[in-house]
């Protein structure tokens, strides 16, 4: 018996995949495209996928994008924005590697706003 709510199916068989990632925001997302080149994945969402808290992030990519920024500078206001709740290491570790994410999210089709020049828009 099989029968569908929304876009979702559901079936009384047993559902099979490799991996079943919890969460439809960008973290999520970007797993399980990575996962899907050499494995099946299920992908679990409270609602439809585009509800996750990410398609709602406004500038909320650490990266270092302009000439006129540094690591330093982005990976110093996290921690200060961050209240002491931030491991540094790991703050180092997403800007120092921002703009590389970025890049592959790009190659994969995520629309990113541009500026007058064609230039990846910050805020």
């Amino acid at each position: 018996m099989v029968y569908s709510h929304g876009s979702l199916l559901y079936s009384s068989g047993i559902m099979k995949f490799d991996v079943a990632i919890v969460g439809s925001g960008l973290a999520g997302l970007s797993v399980a495209l990575h996962l899907a080149e050499t494995r099946t994945v299920a992908i679990i969402s409270k609602r439809a996928l585009k509800d996750g808290a990410s398609n709602w992030a406004q500038g909320g990519i650490a990266a270092v994008l302009d000439s006129g920024d540094s690591h330093k500078q982005h990976i110093d206001d996290t921690l200060i924005a961050g209240g002491g709740l931030c491991d540094e290491g790991a703050t180092r570790f997403i800007v120092e590697h921002g703009r590389e994410a970025i890049e592959w999210l790009i190659e994969q089709g995520v629309p990113f706003t541009r500026d007058d020049t064609a230039e990846l828009a910050s805020t």
